[in-house]
């Protein structure tokens, strides 16, 4: 056997996987992904925007895309990991996502908190099922 081009492969950096991704334009012309991820920490869904990122653990997407779609104001927290809760914060015009490290403000219409509310909604439907 002569020679080979093949050179061993390096080993790949640890990274976030995402299983189910949905990508929006909000009126704004702001686009934005909803994903769920799995990583070291475990799984959260997560909204990507330019300005940032924030996401939540998927048992609470039904609460979360239900706020997002009554016209709800207020803070609203999710009590899954008490070591570091999610909150979403939302007015009238624009909406805040703290969560897991990370934040991110969007301005939004009632028509971008329905388009978000749906995205949520798939995705978390894609996540999937862990049996413990």
């Amino acid at each position: 056997m002569t020679g080979s081009n093949v050179q061993p492969a390096a080993p790949a950096a640890p990274q976030a996987a995402a299983t189910h991704t949905v990508t929006l334009t909000l009126a704004s012309g702001l686009t934005v992904h909803v994903a769920h991820r799995q990583d070291v920490d475990g799984e959260a869904i997560v909204i990507e925007a330019p300005q940032g990122s924030g996401g939540f653990h998927p048992t609470w997407a039904a609460t979360c895309a239900a706020h997002l779609v009554n016209g709800a104001a207020g803070t609203f927290k999710d009590h899954s990991d008490p070591l570091d809760p999610a909150s979403i914060t939302l007015h009238p015009a624009c909406l805040t996502l703290s969560v897991h490290g990370g934040d991110v403000t969007l301005h939004v219409t009632p028509a971008d908190r329905q388009l978000l509310a749906d995205a949520i909604t798939a995705v978390a439907a894609a996540a999937p099922e862990r049996v413990a």
